[in-house]
């Protein structure tokens, strides 16, 4: 079930970047998505924005907005692995 939760995300994703519309909302929402329970975390990493100011600083490109989901295991589901 869990796992069907992520499909359904990726293939939200892959629906919307068809469309051609792209969001211009200020969305910095990092998650951690756990593969095996579903769980899913926000998290507010400095890491990602300094990313951000990277990009820009390399290339000269403006980002506006980014967003980053890592798929792994939880805490609990990863002790529950071995």
């Amino acid at each position: 079930m869990a796992l069907e939760k992520v499909i359904e995300a990726k293939h939200e994703l892959k629906n919307k970047k068809r469309g051609g519309a792209i969001s211009t909302e200020k969305n910095t929402s990092d998650r951690l998505v756990c593969v095996s329970c579903g769980m899913a975390v926000e998290v507010d990493y400095p890491l990602t924005e300094s990313s951000q100011d990277e990009v820009e600083k390399r290339s000269g490109f403006r980002p506006e907005s980014h967003r980053i989901i890592l798929y792994g295991y939880c805490q609990d589901c990863a002790c529950n692995l071995n």
